[in-house]
């Protein structure tokens, strides 16, 4: 059975993961935001923001752990569609941007500035931790109809044989406002 390694996540064809309504000819013609900088006051998080790819079906990881990632597929801010961000956990011992991920409660507030200037506000719905093997994919990274932004990271324990952490904590924010 063909085996694709996604986040660390093996997904195993012939599965399909849906990535966003955004996929397809017009897939970049947006009024929205591409993602520069986040903020997560809760969890003491300022960051700049990346954007990254999945090339062929493998998500790729932001360049260092002071980074997020904004995968380029996905919605972009303040329109209907899951905008996905990655981030690391740990780097080298040391915690990373979402190494505290996990600790976000719903109506903790997430905060994204755009290339465009704008400011986005998105509240956080659901915080949940998946065993990598198991996690529902289409629910974490699939398209939605609403405007949401789903933040992921690693967690539990990490595996030096797989050279991969054994869990995933999810985060998903649905959209407030723009300013």
């Amino acid at each position: 059975m063909n085996r694709r390694k996604m986040l660390g996540w093996t997904i195993m064809a012939p599965s399909v993961v849906v990535f966003s309504s955004r996929l397809g000819s017009n897939a970049f013609a947006t009024s929205g935001g591409t993602p520069q900088v986040i903020r997560i006051d809760a969890i003491k998080v300022l960051g700049r923001v990346e954007t990254i790819g999945i090339d062929n079906g493998v998500m790729s990881a932001p360049t260092n752990l002071a980074l997020a990632g904004w995968y380029k597929e996905t919605a972009p801010l303040g329109e209907p569609g899951n905008a996905v961000m990655t981030g690391y956990y740990w780097w080298s011992g040391l915690p990373a941007l979402f190494g505290d991920l996990a600790l976000l409660a719903p109506g903790d507030q997430v905060r994204l500035t755009g290339d465009n200037g704008h400011n986005y506000l998105y509240r956080v719905e659901w915080v949940q931790t998946y065993e990598k093997r198991t996690a529902p994919l289409q629910e974490i990274v699939g398209s939605t109809e609403k405007t949401v932004l789903t933040l992921i990271t690693d967690a539990g324990e990490f595996d030096p044989a797989a050279n991969a952490y054994t869990r995933s904590t999810v985060v998903r924010a649905s959209w407030v406002e723009k300013s």
